[in-house]
């Protein structure tokens, strides 16, 4: 009984869980994908990661970790092709029997080490390799995200949380394996929360460097999805050369897919900024009721294939900004899933900021990203945001449109001429008032002196009288005509 005791005393000191971190065995332990000849989408990327929370005691007694569970074929192809699926079964199966040849290669468009798998039958992209373990490790972290979903919709579920899930998922279409991914994560658990009673809209937002081709194809005429991605363009020379403005869906989801198209290094006032103007205001107009972020940290400073010099620190600043604008529509429902990140230490540093986001209490106080914190490094790269709210000011979202450098210039000047009108209009009235006053001082004073008694006599009712005839004679002097008979003492209407 003193044992039970002890141990319910000490079950009820621990903190309370306030979000949630899933991964999966199959890649933070024996990593059944990969590793191939030095290719960038390693398992110590998760690995990192994990060792990173687990380091962060504080934090890590905050998280509830969740265990991924394995997606089914029925689950896979709520996102995916059946053939698809069944081709990549194949090259996994195919893998397992040695009839492999693994061809490295140079430099690939996105300035980082490519290796190849070729299989002998099937196909896989270039850039992308499937081993005996790929297909298996897929399925898990699909689930991660899917056992998120779970967590979240249960009664009692918590409502934000990461998944480290590898391989990666954005650049996977509907029916073709890219971009080191093979199944698109986020759209399966968006189509299955869709299917779900208490979901209607899910807005997918997509911070990773590269832009997510492959959830956009998925969804882009559907209009129960909302695609918001923030992206290095490069004018369709940087991988994977999509994710103009103005391609914005199609069919039912035409004007429900939203791109920001940035220049190679931006920073975090780019991001920031994007946020304000695109984010928030698509967000309020969509109104989801659950928020996916592929959240991808490959444009942080140092990573070898982003090329851009984001801080570790404004994704945890952005996440903050985000749970804010998730109570508005999304119940607080947000939950981000690993994407890229390919420096595994400033990668663990991002997920650290993100994870410590994310246990920290929402800070109602202010709006959204209302204001940018001094820190932010950078240029606010309105001419690409501009474009977006451009492509984007009819309906279904009505984006308003930022105002360029002369349009603020000017409205800054129209702000200081109003502001001085004003000032002139209140100088004038004071004085006025000023003047009303002191006539009325004045004719008070008369009426005072007339009426001033000694104190050697009483009051009487003549003195009363005396004193309401002259008061009235002076307030008729002051009263303007009646419009209809022009006599001063006429009574108004």
């Amino acid at each position: 009984m003193a044992r039970k005791a002890k141990q319910k005393a000490k079950a009820s000191e621990a903190p309370r869980s306030r979000a949630f971190v899933a991964c999966h065995q199959a890649e933070t332990g024996h990593a059944g994908h990969g590793p191939v000849l030095g290719h960038p989408e390693q398992a110590e990327r998760v690995r990192a990661c994990g060792d990173r929370l687990r380091a962060n005691k504080s934090l890590w007694s905050l998280l509830k970790k969740l265990p991924a569970r394995r997606a089914t074929d029925s689950e896979l192809q709520l996102a995916h092709d059946e053939s698809h699926i069944k081709g990549l079964t194949k090259l996994a199966d195919l893998a397992a029997t040695g009839k492999t040849q693994f061809v490295p290669h140079g430099p690939m468009c996105m300035n980082g080490p490519r290796s190849e798998v070729r299989v002998d039958e099937g196909d896989s992209s270039d850039d992308t390799y499937v081993t005996s373990g790929s297909l298996e490790a897929a399925r898990f972290a699909a689930g991660g995200i899917l056992q998120g979903v779970d967590e979240m919709l249960m009664e009692d579920g918590l409502q934000r949380g990461l998944v480290l899930c590898r391989p990666p998922g954005h650049h996977a279409s509907r029916a073709r394996s890219s971009g080191f991914c093979l199944v698109n994560n986020v759209a399966i658990a968006a189509a299955y929360a869709l299917s779900c009673e208490g979901i209607e809209r899910v807005l997918i937002f997509d911070w990773d460097v590269h832009h997510g081709q492959g959830t956009q194809q998925i969804f882009e005429q559907s209009d129960e999805v909302l695609f918001i991605s923030f992206h290095r363009h490069d004018g369709q020379s940087f991988y994977p050369a999509t994710g103009s403005p103005f391609e914005i869906g199609c069919g039912h989801g035409k004007g429900l897919t939203v791109n920001v198209a940035l220049p190679q290094g931006f920073e975090d006032l780019a991001l920031w900024s994007a946020c304000a103007q695109v984010l928030v205001p698509s967000t309020r107009s969509f109104k989801p009721d659950l928020i996916l972020i592929s959240a991808g940290f490959d444009a942080a400073a140092g990573d070898p294939l982003g090329g851009c010099s984001v801080t570790p620190q404004l994704f945890g600043l952005l996440t903050r900004e985000i749970l804010k604008l998730s109570t508005e529509t999304a119940h607080g429902r947000v939950l981000l899933a690993l994407e890229g990140g390919y420096n595994v230490d400033v990668l663990a540093e991002c997920v650290e900021d993100v994870m410590t986001a994310l246990v920290d209490e929402v800070d109602l106080g202010t709006a959204p990203f209302a204001s940018a914190p001094d820190w932010l490094k950078g240029k606010s790269c309105q001419g690409p945001i501009r474009k977006t709210c451009e492509v984007h000011k009819g309906p279904p979202l009505r984006l308003p449109m930022p105002l360029s450098k002369a349009e603020r210039r000017r409205s800054s000047e129209l702000e200081m001429e109003a502001s001085k009108r004003s000032m002139s209009k209140d100088i004038k009235e004071m004085d006025s008032q000023s003047a009303e006053s002191a006539q009325s001082d004045v004719e008070v004073s008369a009426v005072s002196k007339d009426t001033e008694l000694t104190t050697d006599r009483k009051l009487t009712s003549e003195d009363l009288s005396a004193t309401v005839q002259v008061a009235e004679g002076r307030l008729k002097a002051r009263s303007p005509p009646c419009i209809r008979c022009q006599s001063v003492a006429c009574t108004p209407i």
